[in-house]
This record gives structure tokens, sequence and C-alpha cells, in this order.
């Protein structure tokens, strides 16, 4: 299939990067920056930004295993200089603002003028972080000089590397843009840039940048590529699952959920065979059709103590939801995290669950009501103003 590139994307991208290869300042940010970009001077190291929040149990995982881990420890101090923020926080706002940080946890790699060298997000696995810092900091050439040398002397290298940053950007069309461009420098290459594509394309679908018929076409493209593994047909069934949700139509998912969960039965892969059981409940709701199987299964994924933690039984809750089944049980989940959490943004999103819960199940009235004491606990959030909205025109159509 031939494919063709907006090379319009990648002429923009090296426009704004030149354009904007100016110096963040320094001086308005948190004073461990300030330290770090002294210490950057002094020491020859690059300075790693972790721009997380306490909510995000990525960032929890990152900051336990780095204060107690010793070989993480090493490669820390080996390599950089460590600085951490918290994007909610103080002057962490205001890094996550110069950043453009939109998830969390996001290691940001820079030089001691605050030039980013490399960036990526989430936090999985020890041995995974260390070779991606070990390897970020033996090429220590700005994004703004990489695009530079990109244009005068296109890589391979250099497009997946910016298609890489572009997408832990937020950018996703030039992600998508610069993989394609890498695939077409090396057509043999062992990459998978088909997958990289579907992955940046499904982002993007959630920004309208790309539409569902375009994330479908990329994902059988994926499922067609001889170079495809079991990874990959776990990551397109997830995705796909998202892209589904937006749309509210399942049908998009369905295909691929087949795929995913039936091809790497065999898997020898941990990783794979951990996301491919919290797939199972879908598969056995939606493609098995065994109702109550699928509620026992998800329940099998919940974490230890789910049932005592706000997050944990709002997320049970939403999943019911989004599934229209085992609503009754996942209303009592539902005002049990409530009961739980914490005020603001926290106890907000479980009450905005259980406005949908009422609301789907006929009672817009109460959906109107729990979705005003949303607003009370979080009253700067847009979303809660608009569900309102949503809700008080339901309730006036149903009288």
């Amino acid at each position: 299939m031939k494919r063709t590139i907006s090379l319009q994307l990648i002429t923009v991208a090296v426009f704004l990067a030149t354009l904007l290869a100016v110096s963040p300042s320094w001086a308005s940010s948190a004073t461990c920056l300030e330290k770090a970009k002294a210490e950057s001077i002094n020491s020859g190291l690059p300075i790693l930004i972790k721009v997380g929040t306490e909510w995000s149990e990525a960032s929890a995982d990152f900051d336990n295993v780095a204060e107690a881990d010793d070989d993480l420890k090493a490669a820390l101090e080996k390599n950089v200089i460590l600085c951490t923020v918290d994007a909610k926080k103080d002057k962490g706002v205001e890094v996550a603002a110069m950043y453009s940080v939109r998830n969390f946890p996001t290691f940001i790699l820079t030089n001691s003028r605050g030039e980013t060298i490399d960036r990526w997000y989430g936090y999985a696995c020890h041995d995974c972080f260390v070779k991606r810092l070990v390897k970020s900091v033996e090429d220590q050439v700005t994004v703004n000089e990489r695009v530079l040398r990109f244009q005068d002397d296109p890589t391979e290298e250099d497009a997946s590397k910016l298609g890489d940053i572009r997408h832990a950007e937020g950018m996703f069309a030039e992600a998508a843009a610069y993989y394609h461009r890498a695939q077409e420098l090396n057509t043999d290459s062992e990459t998978n840039y088909d997958t990289l594509i579907f992955n940046s394309m499904a982002y993007g679908n959630y920004y309208q940048l790309y539409s569902t018929d375009q994330v479908k076409n990329q994902a059988d493209i994926v499922l067609a590529s001889d170079k495809r593994s079991d990874k990959d047909l776990i990551k397109v069934a997830m995705s796909m699952y998202k892209v589904s949700h937006r749309t509210n139509d399942l049908t998009v998912f369905l295909p691929y959920l087949k795929a995913g969960v039936e091809q790497t039965a065999n898997s020898e892969d941990e990783g794979v065979l951990k996301k491919r059981a919290k797939l199972m409940p879908e598969y056995t709701l939606h493609i098995e059709k065994d109702t109550d199987k699928a509620i026992a299964l998800k329940k099998g994924t919940m974490p230890d103590g789910w049932l005592e933690n706000a997050k944990q039984l709002n997320t049970f809750a939403w999943w019911c939801f989004q599934n229209k089944v085992n609503l009754p049980e996942a209303q009592i989940m539902a005002q049990r995290g409530i009961e739980l959490a914490s005020a603001g943004r926290e106890k907000a999103n479980i009450l905005d669950t259980l406005a949908e819960i009422c609301n789907l199940s006929g009672d817009c009235g109460e959906a109107v009501d729990y979705i005003q004491m949303a607003v009370v606990e979080d009253p700067e959030n847009e979303y809660f103003q608009e569900q309102l909205v949503r809700f008080e025109k339901l309730l006036a159509a149903q009288r």
C-alpha cells in the first residue's frame, strides 16, 4: 500500500523549532531547577526534570524506586542531575506549563540552559527507564539542533527520535509524519513504524487530528504487517478500546479486541499476558456475551484493597457505566467511593460517575443533583460545568 507523508508538517515543525529556539526562563522555575542549572554547569551532566503529580501512580512508583533501588540511584547519579517537581503545586505549575506537560510523569532531559535533548513519559519498569536514560545521555543533541540536522541530512535515526519526542510533546500529527519519513528512509528497518504511526494517530484521534476511520485503517495495517508482535496486537486492542468509547461505538473496538485476545493466547511475554488479562472482561462481555463472568473477571483485575480505595471504586463503577452493566452495584460502589474520597477533584470525579449512572438508569433529577455537588467540589473545572448544562437539558426534556 503506497503511503504519503505530509511534508508540510515537517516543514512547519522545522520552522517553529527554529523560531522557538530559546532557553526557558530558569529564574521563574522552582528552586530545584535553579540548583540543577548550577550543578549541570559545574559537572557537565545534563538535567533530568521529572514532572509528576501526587495522584499519578506511575509518578509515585518512580519516586519510590528512585529512593530505594541502588541500581536506579546509581544510574541517575552517574548520568544526570535529577530535579523533581509537582505539576499542580507551587512553581512546578510554571515548569509544567513551560514544557507543555500533559501526561504524568513526564521526563525531560535538558542541557544547562534548559533546552530539551529528549523527552518521554510514563514509568513502567526499571530496566526500560535506565535503557532510555543512558541512550539519551549518549547523544546530547538538542531537539532544535536535531531538527536542523535532519533538514540538512535526513536520517532514519533522527526521524525516529524526532517522532518519539513530538509524540511525548503531544504533537501527534508531526510525530506520525516523522515516523512515516523514518520508514521511507529505511524500508528494511527492524523497527515497526506502522505501530508507532498507529499509536500517534490513536492519541491524535482524541484531539480530532485523525478521524476514527483513519485510525482504523492504520490499525488494519498493523494487523496485516509481517513485523507485528504480540505487544503490537495488544497495543492496538487497548488503543481502539479508547477510540471506540470516544465515538460511543463499540463495534469499532470488537475486531481488534478479538484479534488481540485470541492471537496472543500463547504469548510468553509477561507484559503482554498482564495486558491481555485486563482485556479479558471486555472479551468475555462483548465477544463471549457472558455478563456475569465478565463482571467477575473485572473484579479479579482490580488491585488488592480496591474496595477501600476511592479511585479504584470509581474505576470499577465507571467500567460498569461504560459497558451498561451491573448498574445497581456500580451505584453502590460509587457512593462508597464518595465517602472515602478526598475533597476536591477526586470526589468530583466520582460524583460525575454517579451522575452518569443515575442518568443511564433514568433518573436525570439525581444526575443533576450529583453533578451540582461535583461543581462545588471543583468549581474551576469546565468539564463539570458542561456536564451540569447537559444534565439540566436532559432533565428538562424528560419533564
